[in-house]
């Protein structure tokens, strides 16, 4: 049986320490300490990506716009330093503002900051942006640096050390490790290397380096006007006036001659005609997930439903409408909307999820089991569908399988409810002897 990607991960993650090395940087062509070789680096993005993208809401539903984005990141990465990743981009549905890129060249962008964009030049500087910090292999020096000092290797050992459970103590959904490395917080001399890189690049394949300084400029209005709406953009990617000054002063001095080139506009504006079409539909779904997080479920639901409407090739959209409905306790209603979701896109996280929930709710075991064992393949084991398989194994009498499940939830090192009764019946079931009682003090 394969094993969850956090195990996998880790596993990789504790050999690469033992083997300590200095690497060559591709772009300075100096030596540095890293725990990842190039092609720890490159597996460890491409584990992640996936579930990050799922993180975020799932791929934009738009083959031409997915088409023309990877087509524009392509051609930059094919003048970079290190033109032989394998590289992929992706759009996604998540309409906060954020790029972000995984080590070995896994690069996404977010629909809410592309929306903003009016040329190509500005997709350039953002990408190329991206791909510096690729190619200088900054994610991997940041978490080498976190692994040392913060101790994850000791974690690491420690997943290693379990045997007797699938999955390891630790139930680390694989977007929670893709998390960690889209959230390290750059340096700003990460971001300044980034920014001369991206530009560098963006000049290499033609574009007017101008479009960079564009694109930084829609950010730093876009934060001034909604901070919120760019906190993460701003937590892994700091951006400050400064930045903004230098990279339009190396624009002029060091690409005069390309300053004249003509923005690509007509080419952009063709392709994400369908995107800029659906803003009203995800402004809803923002509507919806502040009255989600207010408890007014029914409101949120509405919400989302009207933005289904709007938008009906968008999975993530029905999905939200099924998880708004599980939560008023409306199973039936959230079984239907998330059959749509799985109907517009079979793999999406959200909507898998809300199915098995939505089936749980309504008794039916073996639906909650499909769906959820469903969401788990585009995720990994987390704590909520772990412990909802274990509830619907327990339902059909399947104490070994629930006990599985049980005990993954039991050494998750989570606390609550759902914790305490996976602890309770594997003591019960004789699977787990009973926690020592703790001496008076």
């Amino acid at each position: 049986m394969k094993r969850p990607l956090a195990r996998r991960i880790a596993a990789a993650l504790v050999a690469a320490a033992l083997g300590v090395a200095c690497v060559t940087n591709p772009v300075t062509g100096k030596s540095q300490l890293s725990l990842l070789g190039e092609e720890q680096e490159k597996q460890l993005g491409a584990e992640a990506y996936g579930p990050m993208i799922q993180e975020s809401y799932g791929a934009v539903a738009d083959p031409g716009l997915q088409g023309y984005v990877s087509g524009v990141g392509l051609g930059l990465a094919k003048v970079s330093h290190r033109a032989a990743l394998d590289y992929e981009f992706r759009v996604v549905n998540a309409n906060y503002d954020n790029a972000f890129a995984l080590p070995g060249g896994k690069i996404c962008i977010t629909r809410g900051l592309l929306n903003r964009m009016t040329t190509e030049d500005q997709l350039a500087g953002v990408l190329g942006h991206e791909i510096g910090h690729v190619t200088a292999r900054h994610g991997a020096q940041q978490y080498t640096t976190q692994m040392l000092v913060g101790g994850l290797l000791g974690i690491g050992a420690i997943v290693l050390e379990s045997e007797d459970v699938k999955g390891g103590p630790l139930i680390m959904a694989a977007a929670g490790i893709g998390s960690q490395l889209v959230l390290l917080r750059y340096s700003r001399d990460h971001e300044r290397q980034s920014d001369e890189l991206g530009m560098e690049y963006m000049a290499r394949a033609g574009y007017n380096p101008k479009g960079f300084v564009e694109s930084m400029e829609i950010l730093k209005g876009a934060h001034d006007r909604e901070p919120s709406k760019l906190e993460a953009m701003f937590q892994s990617h700091p951006l400050t006036s400064e930045r903004i000054e230098t990279a339009r002063q190396r624009a002029a001095a060091t690409y005069p001659e390309k300053l004249g080139a003509p923005y690509r506009v007509e080419t952009f504006a063709a392709a994400t005609r369908n995107l800029k079409a659906e803003a009203p539909a995800f402004a809803l779904m923002d509507e919806g997930e502040k009255l989600l997080a207010r408890k007014d479920a029914r409101g949120a639901a509405a919400k989302f439903d009207e933005a289904s409407r709007l938008a009906p090739r968008q999975a993530i959209l029905p999905a939200l409408k099924a998880l708004a409905l599980v939560e008023a306790k409306e199973p039936r209603s959230a079984r239907e909307a998330a059959r749509e979701a799985a109907r517009r896109d079979p793999a999406l996280y959200h909507g898998r999820l809300a199915g098995g929930l939505a089936a749980y709710r309504l008794s039916d075991w073996r639906d909650a089991i499909s769906e959820l064992e469903a969401a788990e393949k585009s995720v990994g084991p987390q704590l909520v569908t772990a412990f909802y398989l274990g509830r619907s194994f327990e339902e059909l009498g399947d104490r070994a399988r629930a006990a599985e499940k049980y005990k993954l939830v039991a050494q998750s090192g989570a606390t609550g409810e759902q914790v305490d009764y996976a602890k309770r019946r594997l003591v019960e079931w004789g699977v787990a002897a009973p926690a020592p009682a703790t001496p008076p003090r």
